[in-house]
């Protein structure tokens, strides 16, 4: 305390008002520097693990802050892939297991509520049906998130016949992922 006292044993004003604005500028530094570090997270996409056994089958950049990631799932069904990823987003939003308690934007959704889009052709490259997981990160207007779409294999016809891709049988993964550069 002898810090803050002046020759006559008076408390110093100029002392304690130096002491202040260093200890603000040491708070405001402070600050500038964790909220610089917790918003460089938004740079990067949000990682999501995927499904045990899943492989990697390609990355389609769409921009500098864009990317689908697509995985196929050689033993599993889609029903099984869309529990795990479902009991992702309760770890992800922490939210309650039960699905009826749960808001809409914490749990998968299926496209079509029931059964096959009445277009879907085989070969066409189109898909049955999806599931869609919607896990989002945002703080202080920066956003980042990764849409989870999981569907039965595709089978892709080019217009001579030949295959273009065919996963039929397995279960298809893709990450549609957006973040803040």
């Amino acid at each position: 305390m002898s810090v803050f006292v002046n020759r006559e044993g008076n408390i110093s004003v100029f002392r304690v008002g130096i002491f202040m604005l260093i200890f603000g500028i040491i708070i405001v530094v402070g600050g500038y520097i964790i909220f610089t570090i917790e918003q460089s997270r938004f740079n990067s996409p949000l990682n999501i693990d995927s499904y045990p056994g899943a492989l990697e089958m390609g990355i389609d950049t769409r921009a500098s802050n864009q990317q689908i990631v697509i995985y196929r799932v050689p033993d599993a069904t889609v029903e099984e892939v869309f529990q795990y990823y479902d009991a992702e987003m309760v770890d992800h939003y922490d939210a309650d297991p039960d699905p009826l308690s749960r808001e809409n934007d914490e749990r998968c959704s299926r496209f079509p509520a029931s059964g096959a889009y009445p277009d879907y052709v085989e070969g066409s490259g189109n898909v049955q049906y999806y599931y869609s997981c919607l896990f989002n990160d945002s703080q202080y207007g920066n956003n980042r998130w990764t849409e989870v779409r999981i569907m039965p294999g595709l089978l892709t016809l080019a217009a001579d016949g030949s295959e273009i891709e065919n996963t039929l049988g397995q279960t298809r993964i893709e990450y549609d992922q957006g973040w803040q550069r």
